[in-house]
């Protein structure tokens, strides 16, 4: 055979069809949308770490290999930032690119999100001569041993993302600088052709127990024709998945993955090749291991509370250095009888004018015993799944009431809402959703006259408080002074 043959196929086969697609192709792209669009790069809110090992056409000697590494994460809400590389094996060709990535999200509203994503980086190509096995050692090819070949490629995207549906279209190899490559004494120019990708993923059920998403990737170029995956992907209290897809020119994809605490994520992949290659291939295998961190949410009493416990012990010394200073002039301050007697006086009580009755004044209030009725049940406020305005306990009006009046009979206390949510959905949607429920109930409490300067909310993001998902929509309230 020819090292020329040799390397028509070797090209072939590195990009993963039939129909010589350059873009990786990749069955695990539910589990890290980063794979097939940089407008998802750090959309989950979180940091994230995934290898992915893909082996195609077992049992064809020289079959495709990929292995790509992932990292992206999410920097002050709006910007996120990754980084791809991948490294393939086919045959005598191989070649690597790294691409660094950024995108920019735009809040349209509490529920979704708009992200734009570029990737920028290298690609480089080599032919292993060095490694052929070959009739005649006469050819070039084997006297100039292997070539690289080094160039410039780029990825856009933009996405827009919601608790119930994900759609992305991307444009890998956006611009690029072709690379060229040496076969003995002749030179052959390797373009990489500009390709576009549309990905729609949608959450069909969704409860507290099972997640189902049916889902479709398109991916063409004009060169190298079409291709879609269509299939179905269902997720069981969002640790255990399975799901399955059609792959138009290729076959039938199964899948299996394993979650572990949020934060660990394993998943394969086994394709069944179409009738051309059932007989040659034993499929395509495809491995990924993720890890993903998110930040811990402090459990700490809010700052502005902790600044004005200082403020109130400060001013209770002043009050006190007041009492002390105000001992007239005329008394001895040796004498240390009159002094303690004027310190230790109680103040003059306060008189009805009418009745000429001292009155007392009021006593103030136990926060300890106040904010403990207001963690049982029927001061909680429960949300419908999904909402920030529907609750679910049918008692909104009544607390806020009852809110409204302990904060006008106490005007030294404050009240802070800290709202929740369920652990079922994407976690930044989860985090800005959890504030809009704190919100509307601090709403609903300033329009009883009650100062906003006296309310503070928190977004406390997901919660797994409680066994019955129902009970982790919630809102709770807790008061300072």
């Amino acid at each position: 055979m020819k090292l020329r043959l040799i390397t028509a196929l070797s090209i072939l086969g590195i990009f993963g069809s039939f129909q010589a697609q350059q873009t990786n192709l990749y069955s695990l792209y539910n589990q890290n949308n980063y794979l097939i669009n940089p407008a998802f790069t750090g959309a989950n809110g979180c940091f994230n770490a995934f290898i992915d090992y893909r082996n195609q056409w077992v049992g064809v000697s020289n079959s495709p290999k990929t292995n790509t590494l992932t990292l992206d994460g999410r920097i002050k809400q709006k910007h996120g930032l990754g980084l791809n590389a991948k490294m393939n094996q086919a045959g005598l060709l191989a070649n690597f690119d790294a691409k660094l990535s950024y995108a920019y999200f735009v809040s349209i509203n509490a529920k979704t999100e708009l992200s734009f994503g570029v990737s920028a980086g290298v690609i480089q190509q080599q032919f292993k001569a060095e490694n052929a096995i070959a009739t005649s050692y006469s050819d070039a090819l084997l006297t100039q041993g292997g070539n690289n070949g080094l160039g410039f490629t780029s990825d856009l995207g933009i996405a827009v993302s919601h608790q119930k549906f994900k759609i992305g279209i991307a444009v890998p190899q956006a611009i690029t600088s072709g690379l060229k490559l040496a076969y003995g004494l002749e030179e052959t120019d390797f373009k990489l052709k500009q390709h576009i990708g549309v990905y729609a993923n949608w959450s069909a059920i969704q409860n507290d127990k099972w997640n189902i998403a049916p889902f479709l990737n398109y991916r063409s170029s004009l060169q190298v024709g079409h291709q879609l995956d269509a299939g179905a992907h269902a997720t069981w209290n969002k640790m255990i998945g399975i799901g399955a897809m059609y792959r138009t020119s290729y076959g039938i994809v199964g899948m299996i993955d394993l979650k572990i605490k949020d934060k660990v994520t394993l998943a394969y992949a086994y394709e069944f090749g179409n009738s051309s290659m059932i007989n040659v291939s034993k499929g395509s295998h495809e491995i990924m291991l993720g890890i993903t961190i998110c930040k811990n949410k402090s459990q700490e009493e809010p700052k502005e509370v902790q600044e004005e416990l200082v403020e109130s012990n400060v001013e209770k010394e002043e009050k006190q250095d007041s009492i002390t200073h105000s001992i007239p002039e005329s008394i001895d301050s040796s004498d240390t009888v009159v002094n303690e007697t004027i310190k230790e006086e109680e103040p003059e009580k306060p008189m009805d004018e009418v009745t000429n009755i001292a009155v007392t004044a009021p006593k103030q209030i136990d926060l300890d015993s106040l904010n403990k009725a207001f963690k049982i049940s029927d001061k909680i406020i429960y949300f419908e799944f999904s909402s920030s305005t529907n609750d679910l306990s049918n008692n909104q009006e009544k607390v806020v009431t009852e809110v409204t009046k302990i904060l006008t009979d106490n005007p030294e206390v404050k009240a802070s809402i800290k709202g929740y949510t369920c652990n079922i959905g994407d976690k930044n949607f989860n985090q800005k959703l959890s504030k809009e429920r704190a919100e509307t109930i601090a709403n609903a409490i300033s329009k009883n006259g009650i100062s906003k300067n006296r309310i503070y909310t928190k977004g406390e993001g997901s919660t797994t408080s409680s066994n019955d998902q129902s009970k982790n929509r919630k809102v709770v309230l807790q008061f300072t002074r």
